[in-house]
């Protein structure tokens, strides 16, 4: 009897061992997002920058730097359209932010 006991609760261990070992590592707060974002902005890694600053805005959409940065990787992408319609939101949400006032307009410069 001792030794199934012994022998369940080392199975138990090692399972629990085992699925906290095989998940794959996800961020899971807004400053591992924005850290991510800023490494594929330095790689040039636009599409997983963008996926990373945008996550950063559905989390904490009063952080201005998940719109610049999302703006940043548009630009990266030549994706110009969405550069500005990423800051009219962050606009709408932080109008009194100058750095997104300011990229709007110097991303609209791009555009026209």
């Amino acid at each position: 009897m001792k030794r199934i006991s012994f022998l369940l609760i080392v199975i138990i261990l090692s399972l629990a061992f085992l699925s906290s070992c095989g998940k794959a590592e996800s961020p899971s707060n807004v400053a591992e997002f924005l850290e991510l974002g800023e490494k594929y902005l330095l790689e040039m890694d636009y599409e997983q920058a963008v996926i990373k600053f945008l996550k950063v805005i559905e989390i904490e959409p009063m952080n201005p730097r998940g719109y610049t940065g999302a703006a940043e990787s548009y630009v990266g992408l030549n994706q110009l359209d969405n550069a500005i319609s990423v800051l009219k939101d962050g606009a709408v949400v932080l109008p009194d932010n100058v750095e997104i006032s300011t990229m709007i307009d110097e991303v609209q410069i791009k555009l026209d």
